[in-house]
């Protein structure tokens, strides 16, 4: 993904759709791509992968010194102690095992900052005007005499005007303000809190931001409670305070959705149409973690670890990753036994809570609380994987490990007889620094080899050389075979790049075997690194998403959020390549996918499959990687089959079934998959739209029409799709009658007799379009037919994309349930347009534009006005 937004910014533009995966599906909208995100500036100076390294070191760093700022301004941590705790969540499993998902790392580190900006938020909404103090207690009597000489003076309610970092009780400070600094400190706590939110919904990752939106749902109760019990005056908040923060908090949520718009509109235009509207429970209980595997917070290689091919732990490794070490863990918990004599007795109770709750729900089913969350809290029907809760647990043992931290050092410090002993304090720090360097080191040494395709310390990635070994004990030689013979030495990604039929574009491949294929190269029990030849054999595979690299397009591939059609269409044609698939599902399995354009079908399997589905002819196969340590598995092969019942992805046809909705064309295709319904997608395009009637009328009025000379209907007539799905044949008397009427300006059949026309008429079978220009916004095309027919595109239809005909607006008709058509209702030569310009990304790039210079304009205002103040 990162390769492909590299290559558009280099020639000047921003990619809004992505033709390479599912037939085409937006770049720009994609919940898990981030092209608004700051982050992609690196792309225009380094390679992909170096700008994905870079950005998930400064992203690790982020995270941090957010932690480290909110621990000490809003939790009064010590620097010590801070520091610590920073380097626990930075530096754990839970954040350094998503580094193979650069989106989770960028949004994660937000987390911190955006508890920190609602701490500030809150401290500014309880700010006590001198006129509103009069029901403060007696001991703040000194307070209200200051305000009343100087009524810019304003009493401060909160944990800011504490005087001390150990300090149990919550004081009252008063201070002078400038009135015009005064006015401005909301504004910018206010535009600070949408910024960051604003940025982590930038940074592409859903699930994270509603993860972090209910951490910091729980901190604003939590607070704004401490704060009622601490002094403020029982009318305050119902007559002031908690209006003004409630309207501040809308007013940042404004600004977040404001500044993320050009993500967020295309993103949820996109989710209108997808499949992950509401999932079901065991679709979302995907990952989780198991009651045995709770020790992995101080044990993580208790259960084995994939870098050493024996892990034997439930699901994948790095989703259940939550290692911060045995140091930090003994903290968080000296500081839970000793919350009721500690000076932070309430923020480690609320803490432990958010551990406890976050543990639990990871738990998924199994732990019960994941139920209740996935029925009543929104959002978690939409997001695969409880494990991912560890978010809130691994954040909490940082704050708890923190505490437990300064605890310690503050009640060695108040000992009498260590306070007696000269240089106590300089040795404290040295033990201070010694603590942070170790469990540094700890993480630091774990997280060096979580990464699924880190380094091997064996073979360091081996170029491939022919011959070379695949595990310790077959040999990879790669074999092509063509119709006429054998040919050495090409692989399946040079053998499709050669293909007259790929490099025009207007062919695809198919890879029905991506999970398998995947479990063997990032398998749950081993990375696999050890393998000479590792990259090129993955990329060989041509697994989904990878073919991008070479520049291929797939029919299939891996998105978070695809259209429900194309994934309903698609599962079809992949599970007929499984091991439960009916007869009836492999035979049609080539036809219908060559209606997409699917010429070539990778697959990794025993048997060639050819076997099992008609309709491929295979032509290479090479050993495959063998599954690790199975004895009942045997080790297959990785074959390329090329589809004999490929149609171009660019074709005329004149042969259309109209069906009533895109959604009746998907189950009419479907349902042609399980049964025999009479319909071939290789001779019949199945069309939905605006006037798809009255353009199956004049296709059929125009085969009546040329075969009046002999009264007999073109063979394989057009058929209309009724509302209750039957076929049903139109009355061609009727049709000819209105085709006859109807207006034909460009027609060139001429005044002669009916007689004649059949000699007149030109040969039925159409030409093939040509694209002439192919980008990932536009595609343009010229055909030329010689009787009415329809054009289609077997990319995808989606909102966004306009066409123009001969260069009028032209509707675009949606064919085989997803892909774009248009009618050409006149003979003659075309030039076709396709164009994708949503108005949703569009209208929030201009949102997200106007909110920046909001946001940015609040804090020039802000600043001038504090230094103005400062020079008075």
């Amino acid at each position: 993904m990162e390769q492909f937004l590299r290559r558009q910014l280099l020639a000047g533009r921003l990619p809004l759709w992505n033709p390479y995966i599912l037939c085409g599906t937006p770049y720009v909208g994609n919940p898990q791509t981030w092209p608004i995100y700051p982050s992609s500036l690196l792309l225009r100076w380094m390679r992909a992968d170096q700008a994905v390294d870079w950005t998930i070191a400064f992203h690790i760093w982020l995270a941090g010194y957010g932690s480290y700022r909110f621990l000490r301004r809003a939790l009064r941590i010590r620097m010590a102690p801070g520091m610590f705790g920073a380097i626990v969540f930075m530096f754990g499993g839970q954040l350094i095992s998503k580094e193979q998902f650069p989106n989770m790392v960028q949004a994660a580190a937000y987390t911190p900052w955006i508890l920190l900006a609602l701490h500030r938020l809150i401290e500014a909404a309880f700010i006590v005007p001198a006129r509103d103090a009069e029901a403060v207690s007696s001991e703040r009597e000194t307070g209200n005499a200051a305000a009343e000489q100087n009524p810019s003076t304003q009493l401060i309610v909160g944990r800011g005007a504490c005087l001390h970092p150990t300090q149990s009780t919550i004081g009252v400070a008063s201070y002078r303000r400038g009135g015009s600094s005064s006015m401005w400190l909301l504004p910018t706590r206010v535009a600070s809190l949408g910024l960051v939110v604003g940025l982590q919904l930038l940074a592409a990752h859903a699930q994270i931001t509603m993860l972090t939106i209910y951490l910091a749902a729980a901190y604003l109760l939590r607070e704004c409670l401490s704060y009622r019990r601490m002094g403020v005056p029982a009318r305050y908040p119902l007559q002031y305070a908690a209006p003004r923060l409630l309207f501040s908090l809308a007013v940042a949520a404004a600004l977040a959705a404001g500044l993320a718009a050009a993500q967020i509109i295309p993103s949820c235009e996109l989710f209108e149409h997808a499949w992950r509207q509401r999932l079901g429970l065991s679709i979302v209980n995907r990952f989780f973690l198991p009651w045995h595997q709770l020790p992995n917070f101080v044990l993580p290689y208790l259960h084995g670890y994939p870098y050493r091919s024996n892990y034997t732990g439930r699901g994948n490794f790095w989703e259940t990753c939550c290692y911060i070490g045995w140091l930090p863990f003994v903290c968080a918990v000296v500081d839970v036994g000793l919350s009721f004599r500690s000076a932070f007795r309430s923020e480690c109770r609320f803490w432990t809570l958010v551990f406890a709750v976050g543990v639990w729900t990871a738990m998924g089913t199994s732990g019960g609380l994941f139920r209740l969350v996935w029925a009543a809290l929104p959002g978690f029907r939409s997001f695969h994987d409880p494990a991912r809760c560890l978010l809130w647990a691994s954040f909490a043992l940082s704050v708890l490990g923190a505490y437990g931290f300064q605890t310690i050092l503050t009640w060695t410090a108040a000992n009498p007889t260590h306070r007696e002993i000269g240089g106590w304090k300089r040795r404290r720090r040295l033990i201070a620094l010694l603590l942070i360097v170790l469990a540094f080191t700890d993480l630091c040494r774990f997280g060096r080899t979580i990464y699924p395709l880190a380094v091997s310390p064996v073979t360091d990635s081996l170029p491939f050389r022919e011959g070379a070994g695949v595990g310790s004990d077959s040999s990879f030689s790669p074999v092509a075979r063509g119709e006429t013979g054998m040919t050495r030495g090409m692989g399946s990604v040079a053998l499709v790049s050669s293909d007259p039929a790929i490099e025009s574009r207007e062919a695809r491949l198919l890879a029905p075997d991506s999970a398998r294929i995947w479990e063997r190269f990032t398998g749950h029990r081993s990375y696999r690194q050890g393998v000479r030849g590792y990259g090129v054999l993955w990329r060989e595979t041509l697994t989904p998403n990878l073919p991008m690299t070479e520049g291929l397009l797939d029919a299939f591939g891996y998105e978070p959020v695809n259209r429900y059609d194309a994934q309903t269409i698609l599962g079809a044609i992949t599970g007929a390549f499984g091991p439960d698939a009916t007869d009836r599902q492999r035979r049609t399995a080539a036809a219908l996918a060559g209606a997409y354009g699917v010429r070539y079908v990778a697959t990794d399997r025993v048997d060639p499959p050819d076997t099992v589905v008609p309709g491929l002819q295979t032509v290479f196969d090479e050993p495959a990687l063998g599954a690790l340590g199975s004895q009942n598995e045997p080790n297959g092969s990785v074959y390329l089959s090329r589809n004999l019942r490929w149609q171009p992805r660019a074709r005329l046809t004149t042969n259309v079934l109209a069906a009533a909705s895109p959604a009746m064309a998907v189950r009419e295709i479907v349902a042609s998959t399980a049964q025999d319904t009479g319909l071939d997608l290789t001779r019949t395009t199945v069309i939905a739209g605006p006037g798809v009637s009255d353009i199956a009328d004049r296709l059929s009025a125009y085969d009546s029409y040329a075969a009046l000379g002999g009264i007999v209907p073109a063979r394989g007539g057009p058929a209309m799709l009724s509302k209750s799905g039957t076929h049903q044949r139109p009355a061609y008397l009727l049709l000819f009658v209105r085709w006859a009427l109807a207006p034909t300006p460009q027609s060139k059949v001429s005044t002669a007799s009916v007689g004649s026309i059949g000699s007149i008429l030109p040969p039925a079978a159409p030409d093939v379009p040509v694209l002439h220009d192919d980008g990932p916004d536009r595609v343009v095309l010229t055909a030329v037919n010689h009787r009415p027919a329809v054009l289609v595109l077997a990319d995808t239809r989606h909102p966004g994309w306009h066409a123009t005909l001969d260069g009028r607006p032209a509707p675009i008709l949606s064919a085989d349930g997803f892909v774009r058509a248009i009618s050409l209702p006149h003979p003659g030569r075309h030039v076709v347009i396709f164009t994708y310009r949503p108005n949703s990304f569009y209208v929030g790039l201009y949102l997200t534009q106007w909110t920046l210079s909001v946001i940015l304009a609040i804090f020039v205002a802000g600043s001038y006005h504090k230094t103005r103040k400062n020079r008075l």
